[in-house]
């Protein structure tokens, strides 16, 4: 049952009786059949019409096994979402869980708790944070945000290799708007370096991210890129259908430098290249 025809069953309880215009648009199928099921009744009213309690009992049963009815507040926002909207999509939750590794000695700190990012990767593997808008988490060293999970499973591998120091996070694909809102929110970290993908994809987000956080972001380009292109090189990664307006009208020159070496190149490059420079 929608949660319109839920909440307005729910006040005609407590009243008795409602204007049958009370009756929200979205619920007024649902309410329709419930009053020829008998539950409910309709009679004029003066230029209008109202209806009324017929049978409380039913109405019961029926808001008890057709919804949630226990307390909204102890569900969090997409369960409630399940609860009210039988979709867990329609549930905002500003919570983030960040993907972490290291190449390093970084911590991350909000003032009162410290998560030593090197200390529990050597333990278990990976390292993760919950953090939400408004909070005050940051790192003392510089974040490499890396698109594919092998960099942040082998990070230590990889990042030895160019000599990047820091936090390594995992973005996974397409830089969202809610994380670079996050980033650009406070100075959550010295510095940025991106090490996408050498593709359009990776180029977008790298531009997407340089709008929000301005000069403390750089891209990673190796000095043999056009080297690794022709030795390691995928030509399908250019046949993307994807939009290049973004990037030709950029004005980036590091933007516009990468997209001329795979234009020239006549491929794209797999962000794990970096593993074989």
């Amino acid at each position: 049952m929608l949660n319109a025809s839920r909440q307005w069953l729910i006040k005609i309880l407590e009243s008795e009786s409602l204007a049958a215009s009370s009756i929200p648009r979205a619920a007024r199928a649902e309410i329709t059949n419930i009053c020829e099921a008998g539950f409910i009744k309709w009679k004029k009213s003066g230029a209008g019409a109202k209806y009324s309690v017929a049978d409380e009992e039913a109405i019961r049963n029926l808001l008890e096994s057709t919804g949630y009815d226990g307390e909204l507040g102890k569900l969090t926002p997409k369960a409630k979402a399940v609860a009210l909207h039988g979709d867990a999509h329609k549930g905002r939750d500003e919570a983030m869980l960040l993907t972490l590794s290291t190449a390093g000695s970084p911590r991350w700190s909000d003032g009162e708790n410290t998560l030593d990012v090197s200390d529990h990767t050597s333990k278990f593997g990976i390292a993760s944070l919950v953090v939400r808008p408004r909070d005050q988490w940051r790192t003392d060293q510089p974040v490499g945000l890396v698109e594919n999970l092998d960099l942040v499973l082998y990070g230590k591998q990889y990042f030895e290799r160019v000599g990047f120091q820091g936090s390594i996070l995992y973005y996974s694909g397409w830089l969202s708007k809610a994380l670079l809102d996050w980033l650009a929110e406070a100075k959550r970290a010295p510095s940025y370096v991106i090490f996408a993908d050498y593709d359009l994809v990776g180029i977008k987000n790298y531009l997407l991210a340089k709008d929000r956080l301005g000069e403390s972001l750089s891209i990673y380009i190796p000095d043999n890129l056009p080297e690794l292109l022709k030795r390691f090189g995928n030509p399908k990664k250019l046949e993307s259908k994807s939009d290049r307006t973004l990037i030709e009208l950029s004005g980036n020159p590091e933007a516009i430098r990468l997209y001329q070496a795979l234009l020239d190149a006549g491929c794209g490059l797999d962000q794990e290249s970096l593993l074989l420079i």
